[in-house]
């Protein structure tokens, strides 16, 4: 019989449309209800709330939507190349006068309709709604035709990507199974190799919350497409391109594959010989790196690391070898996974003695532009504002000098215990564009003499402080909070006290030094600064809601270091409302501790030891009181606490708790626990 030329077949069309068409129905009642029924519901309920609307268009809290695009792509994909996997089927199928193309091509239109006119029906009903029910206000024509694109787009990737995992599995669970890992394989082995290499290399990083979740189209769906972090507005033009350009990919890789295909291929867990060997050693390497991972964080030594990848890496090797032999008899074939097991090895040997130089990597000073330089990781509210970033040349010598230190430390810092460390971040950007980012857990007391002059350098404070960088003639009121279980706050207003009160504040902060600014000590108070309305613009990241909300204040802490500014409160009238003060305090409570778990207990709970041998001593000298409010600390930033002590109202409720440690114990404190 002479072989059909045609790219379509209208008998294979309409034959799937008979077979499957309830699938297509089925979707579409199912965002019937997850869309249009959800604005229904909404709209007859007594209020009604723009972002509930906007949420259904915009995939956040709406799990539903994420995961029918997750399964139902797929489901369709699965079902319409069924034959293919069938040893029966395929070779009947295949032995029909028509080209594979025309099969392929047949089958991809249906599961494209099937998929594409659900989607177009609710988007077009949901338009008629917000024409009907007048819902202008809550969503507009442009959110559903987002919402249709994304539906669709993100549909043709999961579909697309089955079809193309068909053709290269001989097994309909595995064509699914396929599907996932392949979606998800780029943000999983992103996350695997960074947390792994974060181990061995000293000084790499990478941020993970930097756009990680758009490398997988699984992680992107569930997250939902608007407010995924701070800077996510939903998906940008390159995001499409690259997803429409995947489509196309796998559409043509697919159709190539087929052509290729062995009928014998059906029931086989991989079609091609040579893709066995990509399946076994590709999962032999993320197990392994999963082995490892796991032991890290439970166990967090560089051996259990080791004794990870090796489990992994076997676990891995065997299960892999059972899903491509269909047995468990397959612990013979050790030979593969021993040269393995000896490349595995001298990758990490590599890696340890840094035979690319990456650990000593620093730019030439001379080509630095500037230096971002925190606790924290850079991501791109930091360019925006300019946060934590340094250009002034002295700083820069200061800085590199300091990563320098750090470099010189490897052995003593890269495997030390990470209980008491901090981190420390650089990212240089050099005149030429380019960047280089490190990363490090240190002991910041062992670098003291480096961290100082860069704490102490008035480009460190601005990016520190915001108040720093305010005009008084800006400022409406200056609001200050006490820190802890006291119902007053004192509040400036009149023009000339919140020049003089700011004018003290910056004086302070200009003169604290380093060991100021390290001290963790409860301060006095939180310090609002309300920014007139007409004069937000000079302030940008007030305006910005990712960062600040609706709160429109600058905010910083009145520290107990902030001498001027206490004084200055004191001679206005102030500092009544503006501190706790001993009269707000009827007594104190002190107790010598002698574990971490009688620390946690007070910190939970505010009473007293569970122990009635444990000695107490109760404080009533206001004096007294006012020396323990100066020195305490909260019981969480103090890990050489040695006393604990409670503070009690004038009702004898416990208003809050804290610690000292031996240096900053008030000397009757120590006098009286050391009778």
């Amino acid at each position: 019989m002479k072989s059909k030329t045609s790219f379509f077949n209208k008998g294979i069309f309409f034959d799937d449309l008979r077979r499957f068409g309830w699938i297509g129905v089925a979707y579409l009642l199912v965002l019937f209800f997850v869309v249009p029924l959800q604005i229904l519901m909404t709209y007859s309920a007594d209020k009604l709330y723009k972002d509930l609307f906007k949420s259904l268009f915009h995939f956040t809290n709406s799990e539903i939507q994420g995961m029918l695009i997750v399964a139902v792509p797929v489901f369709i994909a699965i079902f319409l190349f069924r034959y293919i996997q069938v040893k029966i089927s395929s070779d009947m199928i295949h032995s029909l006068p028509i080209k594979r193309s025309a099969l392929y091509i047949s089958h991809v239109i249906i599961g494209v309709m099937l998929l594409i006119v659900p989607v177009l029906i609710i988007a077009a009903i949901c338009i008629i709604m917000k024409s009907t029910l007048d819902l202008g206000q809550y969503y507009r024509i442009y959110d559903v035709i987002q919402w249709c694109g994304i539906t669709i787009l993100m549909d043709m990737v999961f579909f697309f990507s089955c079809v193309f995992a068909g053709m290269i599995v001989g097994l309909s669970v595995m064509q699914g199974a396929l599907t996932y890992i392949f979606l998800f394989l780029p943000a999983g082995l992103m996350a695997l190799l960074t947390f792994n290499l974060e181990v061995f290399l000293y000084g790499f990083i990478y941020n993970l919350d930097d756009g990680i979740n758009k490398l997988s189209p699984i992680v992107r769906i569930l997250y939902g497409f608007n407010g995924v972090n701070e800077f996510d507005k939903g998906m940008s033009t390159t995001e499409i391109t690259v997803y429409i350009a995947l489509c196309i990919i796998l559409f043509f890789s697919a159709i190539f594959i087929y052509s290729k295909r062995k009928l014998e291929a059906a029931t086989q867990p991989i079609a091609f010989k040579t893709l066995q060997y990509v399946f076994k050693y590709g999962a032999t390497f993320c197990m392994m790196l999963v082995g490892g991972l796991y032991f890290l964080q439970t166990q967090k030594k560089l051996s259990w690391v080791y004794f990870g990848f090796l489990i992994g890496s076997l676990i891995g090797y065997f299960a892999a070898e059972m899903i491509l032999k269909k047995s468990i008899w397959v612990f013979r074939s050790v030979k593969g996974y021993i040269i393995y097991a000896i490349a595995m090895v001298v990758m990490i040997t590599g890696i340890n003695l840094d035979i690319v130089g990456y650990e000593k990597k620093l730019p030439v000073l001379n080509d630095v532009n500037k230096i971002y330089f925190s606790e924290g990781y850079y991501n791109e509210k930091f360019q925006k504002y300019d946060m934590n970033t340094y250009y002034d040349k002295n700083n820069l010598k200061y800085i590199y000098d300091f990563h320098k230190k750090i470099i010189e430390d490897k052995n003593k810092n890269k495997y030390k215990d990470d209980k008491d460390l901090r981190s420390i971040f650089f990212m240089y950007q050099l005149k030429d564009g380019s960047k280089i980012q490190r990363a490090y857990r240190i002991d910041y007391d062992e670098y003291k003499k480096y961290l100082k002059p860069i704490y102490q350098c008035s480009e460190f404070k601005k990016n520190r402080y915001d108040i720093l960088k305010a005009d008084a003639s800006d400022i409406e009121k200056i609001t200050i909070h006490p820190s802890f279980g006291v119902n007053k706050q004192s509040v400036i207003v009149k023009p000339e006290d919140i020049k003089e009160a700011l004018d003290v504040l910056k004086q302070d902060i200009s003169n604290e030094t380093y060991e100021d600014m390290d001290n963790k000590k409860t301060g006095w108070a939180d310090i609002s600064f309300m920014v007139a309305s007409d004069k937000l613009d000079k302030y940008r990241k007030l305006k910005d809601k990712e960062l600040h909300g609706d709160d429109k204040q600058i905010h910083t802490t009145w520290r107990k270091s902030y001498k001027l500014f206490e004084e200055w409160l004191k001679k206005k009238g102030y500092i009544e409302n503006a501190r706790v003060l001993p009269a707000d305090i009827q007594y104190a409570v002190v107790e010598k501790i002698t574990s971490t778990q009688q620390l946690e207990e007070k910190r939970k709970t505010g009473q007293y030891i569970n122990n009635n041998n444990v000695k107490r001593l109760e404080i009533k000298d206001k004096n007294q009181i006012e020396a323990c409010l100066r020195n305490y600390d909260y019981p969480h930033n103090n890990g050489n606490a040695k006393y604990i002590i409670g503070f009690y109202n004038n009702e004898k409720k416990n208003v809050d708790n804290g610690s000292f440690d031996e240096n900053d114990a008030p000397d009757f404190v120590k006098d009286y626990f050391n009778k």
